[in-house]
């Protein structure tokens, strides 16, 4: 009995202490300025820079024409036309020459014999080797009824 009363009196002790250090008022350091070196310079230059571009303002640039003569035109349209063409025909050979590839496969692939079982021998050899060569009987196991 005397423990409890002993560890509730310890208790009431720790939270005064707590309130205590939560009322403290914090001492926040407030961050120092930077110093402005050039501001007075920068006050300056700012003005001149506007008194710069409102003298300037009203001096207009003369536009250039823009208007191309139509035979320049012509020859930039004729000069595509030529590379489009060129482009073209170089596509042209690569598939004819892919074609021909294709043609000359095709040959060989006719040409070879396909498997062929001629005689009943050699289609009951052919049952045996894949007895033989295919997977062990645990692994397809007979079936059951």
């Amino acid at each position: 009995m005397e423990a409890i009363i002993f560890a509730i009196i310890i208790g009431i002790i720790g939270a005064l202490a707590n309130k205590k250090k939560l009322e403290k008022p914090k001492n926040t350091k407030e961050a120092p300025k930077p110093m402005d070196f050039f501001g007075n310079a920068k006050k300056t230059i700012e003005e001149n820079m506007k008194k710069f571009t409102l003298e300037t303002a009203p001096e207009q640039v003369k536009k250039v024409d823009t208007d191309v003569p139509e035979d320049t035109v012509y020859r930039d349209a004729y000069l595509d036309a030529e590379i489009q063409a060129d482009r073209l025909k170089t596509e042209e050979d690569y598939y004819q020459k892919k074609i021909e590839l294709m043609e000359k496969q095709s040959v060989k692939l006719e040409q070879d014999d396909p498997l062929s079982l001629s005689s009943s021998n050699d289609l009951l050899k052919g049952i045996i080797l894949a007895e033989v060569l295919g997977p062990p009987r645990s692994k397809k196991p007979y079936s059951r009824r």
